[in-house]
């Protein structure tokens, strides 16, 4: 009886470890799991957790998964992060591994803050620990457009709607 029911337990846990899968519905972890995740991963880059935590907020609300188990592709952005696919990352993982998609959304905010591209303005002396410093790789993580300008082109005022702002 003791065999069988371990049996039927890891069982239970292999499908579970396959959701997100054709076949399989996911669900998204629990809050808490969300959290860890995204500190976690913030740390690993040096990047504050609350940046992090603010764009995975933004982008999907904490969500890998949408309300019927599907990977959650919104306007082209994939899961929790919404990381898009000119990074050539795996299409799947991202879709389905949300570990994974976290862990590349990270990278990307790392390379905007870095500023690999040598567009964007640098704030201050760019330490990574002062989160106003994070505006400009916040502004590229959305993309650089003029919804996400820091000032609105018709009248120059503060544009409070940009993506960073919020």
């Amino acid at each position: 009886m003791i065999k069988k029911m371990v049996s039927l337990v890891a069982v239970s846990m292999a499908i579970g470890c396959f959701a997100g899968e054709k076949g399989y519905a996911a669900t998204n972890p629990p809050q808490q799991e969300i959290n860890r995740m995204l500190t976690e991963e913030a740390f690993k880059k040096g990047i504050p957790p609350e940046i992090v935590k603010a764009v995975a907020i933004q982008e999907s609300s904490w969500r890998q998964f949408d309300e019927k188990g599907d990977p959650l592709v919104i306007d082209g952005g994939i899961g929790i992060m919404q990381v898009t696919q000119p990074h050539n990352f795996n299409e799947d993982l991202l879709k389905n591994d949300i570990k994974y998609n976290i862990e590349k959304g990270v990278e990307i905010l790392d390379q905007k803050f870095r500023n690999f591209d040598a567009i964007l303005p640098k704030l201050n002396d760019m330490d990574r620990d002062v989160l106003q410093n994070w505006y400009f790789a916040l502004l590229a993580y959305n993309g650089k457009k003029q919804v996400n300008s820091a000032t609105k082109q018709d009248d120059g005022s503060v544009n409070k709607g940009a993506y960073q702002e919020e």
